[in-house]
């Protein structure tokens, strides 16, 4: 019985030892919301078109190729100036010397008249004789009854020989040939100049 007792009280005492068992506590879960995946639209680049200009076709230019061995422009030296300097001079000289020369031509020219003169004045009446003895004054001009002037230029040198015969004025080639034929018979028959002279000698053909 005692024991029984004993047993009891023990088992009390560890009824009241044991410890009340702690309940852990119960884990709260949260729902933690995953945030929400905000979807940006990203709009995709448009694609530029870009008009690709057909390349124009190029008309081949022509190239002009360089002389392998261009020709240098000379440099003047200065013998080439001196040259020309001497050329100027020269072609000036030239233009006084013509100058000179047709001043003296002129003065030449004027003394020539001024002896023709002379010399016509002088000896008028024997080179009318002269042309009137010997004029030929062809039948068949007189038949036809061939009238007219003819003025005759020739130059008579102091021998009274006639040089270069030439007709300046005729109304008719008959009568010119038969004055320059009239000229050639009188050629040492005029009176002889001093000096050389050149003559305009008018012949007249009429029909008495």
């Amino acid at each position: 019985m005692p024991q029984q007792q004993e047993l009891k009280k023990i088992e009390k005492v560890q009824k009241i030892e044991e410890p009340k068992k702690i309940e852990k506590p119960k884990k709260i879960e949260k729902k933690v919301e995953k945030p929400k995946k905000i979807e940006k639209k990203v709009e995709k680049p448009k694609k530029i078109e870009k008009k690709v200009e057909k390349p124009k076709k190029e008309i081949p230019k022509e190239v002009k190729v360089a002389d392998v061995n261009p020709v240098a422009e000379p440099v003047k030296e200065e013998k080439e100036i001196t040259q020309e300097v001497t050329q100027e001079v020269v072609a000036e000289e030239q233009v006084a010397q013509k100058q000179a020369f047709e001043s003296k031509q002129g003065d030449g020219q004027l003394q020539q008249k001024e002896l023709t003169e002379k010399y016509i004045k002088v000896n008028i009446q024997k080179i009318a004789q002269l042309l009137k003895d010997n004029l030929y004054y062809p039948a068949s001009a007189r038949r036809r009854g061939t009238t007219g002037l003819v003025v005759v230029k020739f130059t008579l040198d102091t021998n009274a020989v006639v040089h270069n015969i030439e007709v300046v004025e005729s109304s008719s080639d008959v009568l010119s040939k038969a004055a320059i034929e009239t000229i050639k018979q009188l050629s040492e028959k005029f009176p002889k100049p001093s000096e050389e002279v050149i003559l305009n000698i008018p012949i007249n053909y009429h029909l008495n």
